[in-house]
C-alpha cells in the first residue's frame, strides 16, 4: 500500500514553504480539480462539504465506478452536517484513485499522480532512449518521440490550476497543436484506450514577446 502522511495543521505553513501546496474542494458531487499531479511529499488540503468522503480505492473500482475503499486514505464521515478539512501527502511516486462514498448521486472521482521531484513524470513502456516530448520548451506544437510506436494516445493538458484547457488524440509520430494555449505551464496526461496513464509529462510553452 502506498504511504500517506497527515500533517499536521500548526505544521502546514512551515511545511508549504518548502514545497508546493495543492487544494481540492469536494462540492456538489464533483472534485475540483478532478485530476491533479503532484510531486512526491508535496502538501494536499482538501475541504469536504455536505455527505462526502475522500476515500482511496483501487483502479480497477475506480474505472468500474465502485465504492469499495482499499484501506488507504480515509477523510470525512459522509453525514450531511459534516465539513471537513485536512492535509495530507504522498510520498511515493505512483497514481492514486479516490471516491465519495456516502451519498447516492453519481460517483464524484479524483485521480492524483505523484511524481519525483528529480523527474518529469512516470513513465512506462516506453522507449527510454527517446525524449518523451520534444520540444519542451515547445512554441506552436510538440511531438512524443517515445510514444511514437502506438497507434494512438488520448492527449489531455492541464493548466497551472488543474483546469483541463486542451484534449486530443495523437496518432504515431504526429504533432500535437498547441497554438490554442498561451505561454506557461502545463502538466500533459497521456492515456491509451482504456483512460490508463501511461505517463505524465511537464510542458512549458514559451513564445517570445507574447507572454504568459
Amino acid at each position: 500500500m502506498k504511504h500517506m502522511i497527515l500533517i499536521p495543521a500548526m505544521l502546514t505553513a512551515a511545511f508549504a514553504l518548502a514545497q508546493q501546496a495543492h487544494h481540492i474542494t469536494l462540492e456538489q458531487d464533483v472534485f475540483h480539480p478532478e485530476f491533479l499531479v503532484v510531486e512526491a511529499g508535496d502538501p494536499i488540503s482538501i475541504s469536504i462539504h455536505g455527505a462526502h468522503t475522500l476515500t482511496e480505492v483501487s483502479a480497477t473500482t475506480f474505472r468500474a465506478g465502485g465504492i469499495t475503499p482499499n484501506g488507504g486514505i480515509h477523510i470525512g464521515a459522509g453525514t450531511a452536517l459534516d465539513h471537513d478539512s485536512a492535509t495530507f501527502s504522498l510520498n511515493e511516486t505512483g497514481e492514486y484513485y479516490f471516491i465519495s462514498e456516502g451519498y447516492n448521486a453519481p460517483q464524484a472521482k479524483l485521480h492524483i499522480v505523484v511524481i519525483s521531484a528529480t523527474n518529469t513524470g512516470i513513465t512506462a513502456n516506453v522507449d527510454a532512449t527517446m525524449p518523451a516530448m520534444f520540444p519542451n520548451p515547445a512554441d506552436d506544437h510538440v511531438r512524443f518521440p517515445a510514444h511514437e510506436h502506438l497507434d494512438m494516445m488520448s492527449v489531455e493538458a492541464f493548466d497551472q490550476s488543474g483546469r483541463l484547457v486542451l484534449q486530443a488524440v495523437v496518432r504515431g509520430n504526429e504533432p500535437l497543436n498547441l497554438m490554442s494555449l498561451p505561454s506557461g505551464h502545463y502538466t500533459l496526461r497521456l492515456t491509451d484506450g482504456m483512460s490508463t496513464v501511461f505517463s505524465t509529462e511537464r510542458l512549458i510553452i514559451n513564445r517570445k514577446g507574447l507572454g504568459s
